[in-house]
C-alpha cells in the first residue's frame, strides 16, 4: 500500500501547479525554494510518477500531475470544509433547535418564518399532545417549548 500524501505536501503541489513556478510558489508559501523542491521531489517518489516536466526556465505539469491536481483541489476543499464545520460546531452554529408547541400555540406565537439566521442550522416545530409524558429524548431534544403553563412538557 502507497503511503498517502500529507495535506501540507498537496497544498505546495497545488501551489507549484498553479504558479507553474517554484520560485514564485515558495514565496506564496513562506517557504525556501530548495524546501519545496525537495518536498516535490519527495512527493513524486512517494507516487512513483513524474507530476511536472521541469527545466531551468520553464515548469509544465504532466498529465498525471493534472490527475493530481484536481483530485488535491478536491480533497483540500473538503479538508477545509471539515475544519470550518467541527468549528462551527463547538461554536454552537450548527444543529437543530426544535420548538415544541401545544395546540394553537404554533399558530399564535412563533414567528411566521421559521428560517434559522446561521448556515447549517435547522428549526424544527415539534406538536405535543397535553397528555404526552416527557421522554429522555424530547427532553433533551426540545431546547423550547411554548405550551400553556398548566400542560407537561414534551
Amino acid at each position: 500500500m502507497s503511503e498517502v500524501p500529507e495535506l501540507r505536501v498537496l497544498r505546495y503541489f497545488v501551489a507549484v501547479a498553479e504558479e507553474l513556478h517554484f520560485g514564485r510558489a515558495a514565496v506564496r508559501l513562506h517557504i525556501s525554494q530548495p524546501t519545496l523542491s525537495v518536498q516535490i521531489r519527495k512527493l513524486e517518489h512517494s507516487l512513483g510518477a513524474k507530476l511536472f516536466d521541469r527545466t531551468s526556465r520553464h515548469v509544465e505539469l504532466t498529465e498525471v500531475g493534472t490527475v493530481l491536481l484536481e483530485e488535491a483541489h478536491k480533497l483540500l476543499v473538503g479538508a477545509d470544509r471539515l475544519v470550518d464545520a467541527t468549528r462551527g460546531a463547538l461554536r454552537g452554529v450548527r444543529g437543530t433547535l426544535v420548538v415544541g408547541f401545544q395546540g394553537n400555540a404554533a399558530a399564535e406565537l412563533t414567528p411566521r418564518s421559521s428560517r434559522p439566521s446561521r448556515p447549517g442550522t435547522r428549526v424544527s416545530r415539534s406538536r405535543c399532545g397535553r397528555t404526552t409524558s416527557p421522554t429522555p429524548t424530547s427532553a433533551w431534544r426540545t431546547a423550547a417549548s411554548i405550551s400553556p403553563s398548566s400542560a407537561r412538557r414534551c
